[in-house]
């Protein structure tokens, strides 16, 4: 099978918060992050194309990553009620907008 992924990704385990324009702000776990996006575990399902905002920290002893996105996909989650939700950047920050 043939990678269509444009970025090599960082696999994390760690809080993240994020904000969604219809359904307020929430914490989940995000799973990886590149350049380009991110997979993140949420406890509810998210409309595809949402948009959305996150923070998050990926190297210790720095300030956080503010992020901007659209959602691209999700997959629920087999024999629980949370949700893997993929995240296409369109900005990124190190300083809150």
């Amino acid at each position: 099978m043939q990678e269509r992924r444009r970025f090599n990704r960082c696999k994390l385990e760690q809080e993240a918060k994020v904000s969604m324009e219809s359904n307020g702000e929430e914490r989940g776990m995000l799973l990886d992050v590149s350049v380009g996006g991110m997979r993140i575990l949420l406890n509810r399902k998210v409309e595809l194309g949402s948009q959305l905002s996150g923070e998050f920290k990926i190297i210790p002893h720095l300030g956080p990553f503010y992020v901007w996105g659209v959602v691209a996909w999700t997959k629920a989650e087999k024999g629980s009620n949370l949700w893997e939700v993929g995240v296409k950047f369109t900005k990124i920050n190190t300083i809150p907008d």
